[in-house]
């Protein structure tokens, strides 16, 4: 009996790093969109671009980071 509680637990730790791997796939979303919408608005402006480089970089690097967490905490869930 008691080895069938600690696979379970087993099982919920693996579905537990799986469910992080959502954060990544934000995270991917995320920069995807910031950059298309640089893009997007340098076409319309291009006198614009030096303005939008420093906060393109600010948002790409917060994004990322959200996702280097999810990372973390799903390495942190599957190797406690």
């Amino acid at each position: 009996m008691e080895e069938v509680v600690v696979s379970n637990f087993e099982a919920f730790k693996y579905i537990g790093v799986g469910l992080c791997s959502l954060g990544m796939a934000g995270a991917a979303l995320a920069i995807g969109n910031i950059f298309g919408s640089f893009f997007n608005s340098i076409a319309r402006n291009p006198s614009a671009a030096p303005k939008l480089e420093k906060y393109i970089y600010i948002a790409a690097g917060l994004a990322e980071a959200m996702g280097i967490f999810a990372v973390l905490l799903a390495f942190l869930v599957m190797f406690s």
